[in-house]
């Protein structure tokens, strides 16, 4: 009996270890001290024009960081010695930025730091001005240095500025498309948004078995533009069910495997056309192509 209480004794001592976390510094736990950041007010853009001989940045046409980071929860007890901004460029060596303290950010609990040119943008890393290329990642993270030695990453208080061309689609478009199972459709007044650099929703989309209307359910459909290649992320159009969306990579249509759609410009810039495939997930399946042409 005595050995049995002991494994029973055992037993509960593991389990009750196996609940705690040792070392939990991200949710702002009391005893190690720790602080829980985040930067949803955060803004970046490193935008530029792609060179004509390769997938690098000729010249740079909007560089922007406004990081605010703002303390959630924790770091009030004195744990935390000072809180440190670092940069890495394609997730390469951490290169200090700035410092700041609680008593910095006592007011509202929140921090700012601002990048205004592409030069302090690679300051002090590995990259150079005339080899940035397309898709690179300058990532800001702050850094919590605690009182007893420890340097903890934050996960809530990282930021990624991805370089990229500039972009400028959003206005007004007729759309005319296809797809699997119907009649070709053609709609006017169809909005393109931008919601980030060169990231997009278009207002009208194929849904079901017809195209979305006004009026019923906002499912707009998301376009991310790199440098005149679009791709369509997997997501769900307007939460419905058994609705999700995917690119379509159409070589023949686009001349570019990899791709779900292509932006056409005239001589001087100009947009004269967007087109994409998309396949959306209900009843089997749709294919759809649509091509914007713009408003004037």
């Amino acid at each position: 009996m005595k050995k049995i209480n002991l494994l029973i004794i055992a037993f509960l001592a593991v389990l009750v270890y196996g609940c705690i976390d040792p070392e939990d510094p991200m949710t702002g736990n009391a005893q190690e001290g720790g602080a829980l950041l985040e930067v949803s007010r955060t803004e970046g853009k490193f935008l530029g024009n792609k060179s004509t001989e390769n997938d690098t940045l000729a010249s740079f046409t909007e560089t922007l960081l406004d990081f605010n980071v703002r303390i959630y929860t924790g770091g009030e007890d004195g744990s935390v010695d000072f809180y440190e901004l670092v940069k890495k460029y394609n997730g390469g060596e951490a290169v200090p930025v700035t410092t700041f303290t609680s008593e910095d950010i006592a007011f509202d609990k929140s921090f700012t730091y601002q990048i205004t040119s592409p030069e302090e943008f690679v300051e002090g890393t590995t990259a150079s001005l005339d080899g940035i290329k397309v898709g690179d990642v300058f990532s800001f993270v702050v850094m919590i240095h605690m009182k007893d030695g420890r340097v903890l990453e934050s996960r809530g208080g990282k930021y990624d500025v991805t370089a990229n061309c500039a972009s400028n689609l959003a206005g007004t478009y007729t759309l005319s498309g296809t797809w699997t199972d119907g009649d070709p459709y053609e709609y006017t007044d169809v909005v393109v948004t931008e919601i980030g650099p060169g990231q997009y929703t278009v207002s009208r989309t194929g849904h079901w078995s017809s195209p979305i209307l006004p009026g019923d359910k906002d499912a707009p459909l998301l376009l991310n533009d790199q440098c005149g290649n679009l791709f369509i992320p997997q997501h769900n159009l307007g939460d419905y069910y058994s609705n999700q969306v995917y690119g379509i990579e159409d070589e023949n249509l686009y001349g570019q495997a990899g791709i779900n759609g292509k932006v056409s410009f005239d001589a001087d810039g100009n947009v004269t056309k967007i087109d994409y495939s998309y396949f959306i997930d209900y009843r089997g399946g749709q294919t759809y192509n649509d091509v914007l042409t713009p408003v004037n």
